[in-house]
């Protein structure tokens, strides 16, 4: 399993146009195969901060997505991102918080 962990920084005033622009994209992720979650969501502690997460059956799969995503041309309101950031993770071993 893969998880995908980020941020993207921009004006407060765009956030929600961010978050709006991107729900088709949302929707369509969730149905490609290997597809665990997928989420864009507003931070609750800095209003020009919108977090991603992602998590992926394979790398194949995510690697489907990722040219998916590339060839997509979705017309998108402008916003101004000042700083990207996201890592990725493998998962060997998952389980409940607490058994």
């Amino acid at each position: 399993m893969l998880i995908l962990a980020g941020y993207f920084d921009m004006a407060p005033e765009d956030r929600e146009v961010f978050l709006q622009d991107r729900q088709a994209a949302i929707a369509l992720s969730l149905t490609e195969p290997g597809c665990i979650e997928y989420c864009f969501s507003a931070d609750s502690s800095d209003p020009g901060r919108v977090r991603l997460f992602e998590m992926w059956e394979s790398p194949e799969d995510l690697a489907v997505h990722l040219e998916v995503r590339a060839a997509d041309t979705t017309p998108r309101t402008p916003v101004n991102v000042i700083a990207r950031v996201t890592e990725r993770y493998e998962v060997v071993v998952s389980g409940p918080l607490r058994s």
